[in-house]
């Protein structure tokens, strides 16, 4: 079943945002992403929508989702995470909770504090640039300076996490960030993405990363909000040592997989996956992101 539309809402008018604290706007995303079919998950997805009917079947087929968005109307950031909840994360941690009942947590507005290394590499990097734009933390909502116009010392190497999927043990399986309508734009990701049948073809690989070199002094061919919205899931993975990054407005559904998370050196290496769903293009985003969770959960908790 598909979202249900907004044909009734005039579409958003792009808006370009940059990084909104230090640990975004320092953090290096990778060179080249790797076009990762969507029916990959769809295929994990179904089989996970299977197992579970045959697990509780009578439970399963009692779930109902509302299908009216008439109410929402979703023109912020905070309608989008609202009507997610309803329509996107409820039936997918439903069926999350009958494949992996008592092994994980959810936590909303999660607030992640930076570890000492990475307090000191922001330290000396930000010394090399002190005229910057940014605030001191990854909040966006301007209110952690308590009115005082001081950001409290605890809040200043700190991210947080719109949506964030933890194990029991406090391991970090996926995260998922929201954003504003009209924010998330196709054109300024194509330019650093190769297709998927490419991946293994290092001269192709090594011509993006040469075409990234020239043209933007090595660092990668992201545009706009591109460059700043994978700088901030960047900066998530690498600090919670998690693969599993999705950004979402409800237009568009990003899936990214970090395959080379290095949470002591910052760094989620110089490729990642990503898979771009579009139900204007007949995708289904909850079942890819069904999938995708799945994905995820069994990678954590093989590794743990």
């Amino acid at each position: 079943m598909r979202l249900p539309g907004l044909s009734t809402q005039a579409p958003k008018e792009y808006r370009s945002t940059t990084a909104s604290g230090r640990v975004t706007h320092m953090m290096e995303t990778p060179s080249v992403f790797i076009r990762y079919p969507v029916e990959h998950y769809n295929k994990i997805g179904n089989d996970a929508i299977k197992k579970a009917r045959e697990k509780e079947g009578g439970y399963f087929e009692s779930l109902k989702i509302p299908r009216d968005l008439k109410p929402l109307n979703l023109s912020t950031e905070t309608d989008v995470v609202n009507a997610a909840q309803m329509y996107v994360i409820y039936p997918v941690v439903e069926i999350l909770d009958i494949l992996y009942k008592g092994k994980f947590d959810v936590f909303g507005e999660y607030a992640a504090t930076m570890g000492q290394e990475w307090e000191k590499e922001e330290e000396e990097e930000e010394s090399e640039d002190e005229d910057n734009d940014y605030n001191d933390n990854d909040n966006d909502d301007g209110d952690d300076d308590n009115g005082t116009g001081e950001i409290p010392e605890e809040k200043k190497m700190s991210l947080r996490y719109d949506l964030v999927f933890k194990t029991k043990t406090g391991k970090i399986i996926a995260i998922i960030e929201s954003k504003r309508r009209g924010q998330i734009r196709r054109g300024d990701f194509d330019n650093a993405i190769i297709p998927f049948e490419d991946m293994d073809k290092p001269s192709k690989v090594s011509a993006k990363i040469q075409e990234a070199r020239e043209i933007r002094g090595g660092k990668n061919l992201l545009l706009a909000n591109g460059l700043s919205f994978t700088k901030q899931v960047s900066a998530y993975a690498a600090s919670g040592s998690c693969e599993y990054v999705a950004l979402f407005n409800w237009e568009h559904l990003i899936l990214f997989r970090f395959i080379d998370v290095n949470i002591q050196k910052r760094s989620v290496g110089k490729r990642a996956f990503i898979t771009w769903v579009d139900e204007g293009n007949g995708d289904f985003i909850r079942k890819a992101l069904l999938g995708w969770m799945i994905e995820a959960f069994a990678s954590r908790f093989k590794k743990d």
